[in-house]
Parts: C-alpha cells; structure tokens; sequence
C-alpha cells in the first residue's frame, strides 16, 4: 500500500524571523512538505541549516514582486508535489514609519508593491496547485495596523505600512470570495520579536516586542490546524485565536 502524500505547505519570507519560525515548527510534523521561499537563498543561512538537517524543506528563490520568480516557484512546487495544500503569504516589509504629511509616494509603491501586489501575484501562479488540494488554505499575515475598525485607537504613524495590509486583508478576502472551495484568511502575528517587529516597538517605547516567535507562530498554527473554509475563511484572526474587526 502506498502512503498517503504529504502536506505541503509554502512559506514565504522564510530566511528569518516568523517565516523561519512557521518552516522550523512545520518541519517537526510528520509527513510534510515545506517549500521556504527566500530572496536571496545563498545567504538565508538559518534556513539552509535547517533544510539540511530537516529533510522535508525545499529552499526556493522568490521575491515577492518578480513574476518571473513566481513563475518558476509554481513549476517547482508542481514538479516535486503536484498540489499545494497552505500558503502561508508572510514575506513583507515595514520601512516607514511615517504620517501622512509625510510619507512619499516611494514609501507608499513599495509597500503595496510588497505587501499587497506580492501575495496577489503569487495566488495568481499557485492557485492551480490550491486547487488540487482537498482542503486548500490561503493565509495572509496582516497587521492590526490595517483593521479600520482600529486604526483610530492606534498611535503608529505607519500610513504606507498600514494601508499596504488593509489592501493585503481586501485581497486575501477576495480570494475566498472567487475560489468556492478555497480558505482564505488573515491573520495578525501580533507585535513579535524579529528584527522588523524589535524595530516597532522601539518606536513606541518598549525595550523589545512583547510576543516571541515561537508563541506567535504556534497561535497561528493552532487557528489553521482547526481552520475549514465554512468556519474560518474571510475572517480576520489575531494570533491568539480572537477575531479582530476589519
């Protein structure tokens, strides 16, 4: 008897931080298949280290806006397991923190161009893998940042940030939306200690981010473990499981 295939996933933005966090929890579950994405892999250390030793972890060269790189990840992905079971759309940025005064219209392109367009881009090419899973799932990690129903509570002056994960969360929705079988949601990682999320809270006064990697990635996890389209999809999830207003 054959054994079943496994579970493939897809993290982008693997090299560090929560990408590297998701792809080291992943790589501990049976039967799974990684594919870690990183801009650069010949200088993504941590995660070739881990690839080496895991044995389940493809490290594949993607930046998030290259359609031509997203073309060649969907081949791969195709080549080596047929089908793609979650997606985890992690990979962005956070380089401006700015007001609207001023903010330039640099800082705002390159944000959606990343944070919004990127994970479009890569639905685009994976979504005929989705559809060959049983129970395919679309995760986009968003910031509260870009909840409306919070923004005016909020003392970040992230306007291109900001704007760049509402119009990710508008996107990931739509994808639920036109694919009937798919589970499309976002999530918020919460204020995490990686290098963009120590940056932040600095910002606001704090010595270092109050969530780790480890716990905010596992919150997660634990939301899609238990995650089905009728229950889940077009929702917007804190790490923690609590549902936050869009």
């Amino acid at each position: 008897m054959s054994s079943a295939a496994p579970t493939t996933y897809l993290v982008t933005g693997a090299n560090q931080g929560l990408g590297l966090g998701f792809v080291t929890a992943l790589s501990k579950r049976p039967n799974t298949l990684i594919f870690a994405t990183a801009r650069n892999p010949d200088k993504a250390d941590d995660l070739n280290a881990l690839a080496a030793e895991a044995k389940n972890i493809e490290v594949v060269k993607f930046e998030a806006t290259s359609e031509n790189e997203a073309v060649a990840l969907a081949k791969i992905v195709e080549e080596k397991a047929g089908k793609l079971d979650v997606v985890i759309a992690n990979a962005g940025i956070a380089e401006a923190n700015k007001a609207v005064m001023d903010v330039t219209h640099t800082d705002f392109v390159r944000h959606i161009e990343t944070n919004a367009w990127g994970p479009i881009l890569l639905f685009q090419h994976v979504q005929p893998l989705l559809a060959k899973s049983a129970s395919p799932h679309f995760v986009g990690l968003t910031s509260i940042l870009g909840s409306l129903g919070t923004v005016s509570s909020l003392p970040a002056r992230s306007t291109a940030y900001g704007a760049s994960k509402a119009a990710l969360s508008y996107a990931v929705l739509k994808m639920g939306q036109e694919h009937p079988n798919l589970d499309a949601w976002v999530v918020h990682p919460g204020l995490v200690q990686t290098r963009m999320g120590n940056r932040a809270a600095s910002g606001l006064g704090f010595e270092k981010a109050p969530v780790t990697v480890e716990d905010s990635v596992a919150g997660i996890l634990r939301i899609l473990d238990q995650a089905k389209r009728e229950t889940h999809g077009g929702r917007f999830f804190e790490f923690t499981g609590k549902e936050l207003p869009w």
